[in-house]
């Protein structure tokens, strides 16, 4: 009984510390990532330094709006949220242009 209360109390302290001892070993995975994004009339640019991404509404499964930003979902279960107060008005015209629900 004292073997598996003392396990106990050592696994409970590791799941209570363990989001601390991510942060630890691995600080790339909180890095801060600057990017900017342009919505166009046909598609969706994101860049960072020197690396380009453009993504066409037609490849989005789903662009939705919902309270306060636009969740737009990749065909691969990813899904990029954009915040409404960071948008511009033609923006979310373009954006609701292309709803896809």
């Amino acid at each position: 009984m004292v073997a598996y209360g003392g396990f106990c109390f050592l696994y409970g302290i590791y799941y209570t510390l363990k989001p601390l001892l991510i942060i630890a070993v691995r600080p790339a995975l909180f890095q801060s990532l600057n990017f900017g994004v342009k919505i166009g009339v046909a598609e969706l640019k994101f860049q960072e330094a020197d690396a380009e991404l453009v993504v066409q509404f037609k490849a989005f499964k789903s662009i939705r709006w919902q309270t306060g930003y636009y969740a737009l979902k990749l065909p691969d279960k990813a899904t990029i949220y954009l915040r409404t107060d960071q948008l511009t008005e033609e923006e979310k015209g373009l954006l609701n242009k292309h709803l896809i629900v």
